[in-house]
C-alpha cells in the first residue's frame, strides 16, 4: 500500500487557501501544511478544540453493521447514513457539533530568487509527517513538518 500523497505544486488555488493543504497529525496534535515556496503556512490544531474539550464514548453498534454495508452496496448512502446515525443517538450517543478554532498559524518566508523548479509537498502517512521541497537557482530547500510526539 502506497501510503504517501505527493503534490508537486504549490498552493494557488484561491490565494493559498488551506484546502490546497496537506494533513499531518498523531491523533491529538495535528497540522496543515499549505502555501508555497516563499511562504509555507503551518496551521496547528488540537483534538480537544475540535470536541469542545470531552471525548464521548461511542456506543457499540456492530449488530447494525451488516445493514450499513448492504445499504452502501446498494449505493444507498444516505439510508445507510441515516441508519448509523439513527442507532447512536437512540443508544445515548449525542454528536455535538462545535466550530473549531485552530490553536496557531505559523508562517515561514524563504527568501529565493523568484524562480524556483521540482516544488514537491509530500504527506508520508506512515510517519505522520510532511517534507515540503523545491529547487531555486542558489540551493535545494527542504522542510519538514513533524507533530509533537512523534519522530522523523
Amino acid at each position: 500500500m502506497n501510503s504517501k500523497l505527493i503534490m508537486k505544486y504549490p498552493s494557488t488555488w484561491h490565494n493559498d487557501m488551506w484546502r490546497e493543504g496537506a494533513p499531518f497529525g498523531n491523533g491529538l496534535v495535528g497540522g496543515l501544511v499549505y502555501g508555497g515556496a516563499a511562504k509555507e503556512i503551518i496551521l496547528i490544531n488540537h483534538a480537544f478544540l475540535w470536541r469542545g474539550g470531552s471525548n464521548q464514548v461511542l456506543p457499540d453498534v456492530s449488530d447494525v453493521l451488516p445493514e450499513v454495508r448492504r445499504l452502501l452496496d446498494e449505493h444507498e448512502i444516505r439510508k445507510a447514513d441515516a441508519l448509523i446515525s439513527k442507532t447512536l443517538t437512540e443508544r445515548g450517543y449525542s454528536a455535538q457539533r462545535t466550530m473549531p478554532t485552530p490553536v496557531c498559524d505559523i508562517l515561514i518566508e524563504t527568501p529565493y530568487d523568484g524562480i524556483f523548479k521540482h516544488y514537491r509537498r509530500t504527506v508520508n502517512m506512515q510517519k505522520a509527517e510532511i517534507v515540503v521541497s523545491w529547487d531555486d537557482s542558489q540551493k535545494n530547500i527542504q522542510e519538514k513538518f513533524l507533530p509533537q510526539g512523534t519522530t522523523g
